[in-house]
């Protein structure tokens, strides 16, 4: 009979040796597989990405229509205006004899057949004060409307009888005095559309000939310089416009005192017009024009703003040319265009050695880098929120 074998202490420890080894080996490869698939998981790519470019010499006359005309090049008005004033010391005096003025609505309730008042024709104030019609005008007759008559009417700017501050008054009605004493004298009549002001006799404090000509000049260079300055900032996204393109006007105000007031008071307005021109459609004519078998790929040229821009023929009347002719001279880089997210999707998920298969289907791309990070992971993600699109240009 065979006696049970009974474990050394010796070959105990050795295999609980290699227990102890077998165990710490799968832990190891259990922690990197881990590692590897979490790196995967939160694995990122940056793709380097360098599109195709080519030089850009533009020195050639073109031709924009207005947007309701047919074309490759289409052209906007932007149109800016602003108010600006100026105090003028008065350090001279002057005597003056200015009529008041204001505007007055003439009526004709008297027949529908038009009325004739011939220049001068006098307008009295309720307040007995005379006014005067300065040239000829005709009322249109009244017209009956729904049975009730309406009286034909007409505005006219009067001026006072004689000069003087006694003129200035406030709204009133008005009665003709030639018709006094026949039966138009009821039916025709003016009512005040605005206050009759400016009247003034006397001596008062004025500026300097000279000081108000240098003050207009400043104040015309300084709204019309503030105005340009704000057209070229307000340009809408899609266009591009020139400081050459814009044209301004200005209007002075009639210089302003108040008697005794120590300052006269330079007014005036500005209008600043300009050519807006679309980005899209003039880089197209650019790249037509300036690149050799341009194939109608979409593109970009970043340096189109700094171009020199003159009109040809002059300055355009540009409330009325349905073309503008001008000049257009520069230096910059046509830079193809692509879509990323496109790019991004057909990535997600390729290999290191199959992105090269992608490349081949955007042409209008020179070289594509992928960069993963960690480094050892050899697919880009299938996440596309985790590639990012970096465009390298020379």
């Amino acid at each position: 009979t065979s006696l049970p074998h009974v474990e050394s202490s010796t070959e105990s420890h050795r295999r609980s040796s290699w227990t102890t080894i077998f165990l710490w080996i799968l832990g190891i490869l259990v922690a990197v597989l881990a590692i590897y698939f979490i790196s995967a998981l939160l694995s990122r790519a940056q793709i380097e990405v360098q599109p195709r470019q080519e030089p850009v010499v533009m020195n050639a006359s073109l031709t924009a229509v207005s947007p309701e005309e047919e074309g490759p090049l289409h052209f906007q008005i932007m149109e800016l205006s602003g108010d600006a004033s100026v105090s003028i010391p008065a350090t001279g005096r002057e005597t003056v004899n200015k009529k008041a003025s204001g505007t007055v609505v003439l009526y004709n309730a008297y027949s529908s057949k038009a009325q004739k008042l011939v220049a001068s024709t006098r307008l009295k104030a309720s307040n007995g004060k005379i006014y005067r019609i300065p040239a000829a005008v005709t009322i249109p007759g009244a017209e009956t409307q729904a049975g009730a008559l309406v009286p034909g009417s007409l505005e006219v700017v009067v001026s006072a009888d004689a000069p003087g501050g006694e003129y200035n008054i406030g709204l009133t009605d008005f009665t003709v005095p030639g018709f006094e004493g026949s039966p138009k004298y009821s039916k025709f009549y003016g009512r005040s559309k605005t206050a009759m002001t400016g009247g003034y006799s006397g001596t008062i404090n004025v500026a300097p000939g000279e000081a108000v000509a240098a003050a207009r000049r400043n104040l015309e260079e300084k709204l019309v310089q503030r105005l340009s300055q704000e057209a070229l900032k307000s340009i809408p996204e899609g266009f591009v416009g020139y400081p050459s393109a814009l044209q301004s006007s200005f209007v002075e105000n009639s210089p302003t005192t108040a008697g005794t007031s120590t300052d006269v008071v330079l007014g005036g307005r500005a209008e600043v017009r300009g050519v807006l021109l679309s980005v899209d459609e003039l880089t197209t004519v650019i790249a037509k024009t300036s690149i050799n078998h341009y194939d109608d790929a979409p593109i970009e040229i970043p340096g189109l703003p700094s171009f020199r821009f003159a009109f040809e023929r002059g300055v355009p009347d540009f409330s009325a040319d349905k073309s503008i002719q001008f000049h257009l001279r520069g230096t910059s880089t046509a830079i193809w265009t692509f879509d990323e997210s496109l790019l991004k999707q057909r990535l997600a998920g390729v290999s290191l050695g199959d992105y090269p298969t992608v490349f081949k289907d955007f042409p209008m791309l020179q070289s594509i880098r992928p960069l993963i990070t960690p480094p050892w992971i050899r697919t880009i993600p299938t996440d596309s929120d985790h590639i990012t699109i970096e465009r390298v240009t020379e």
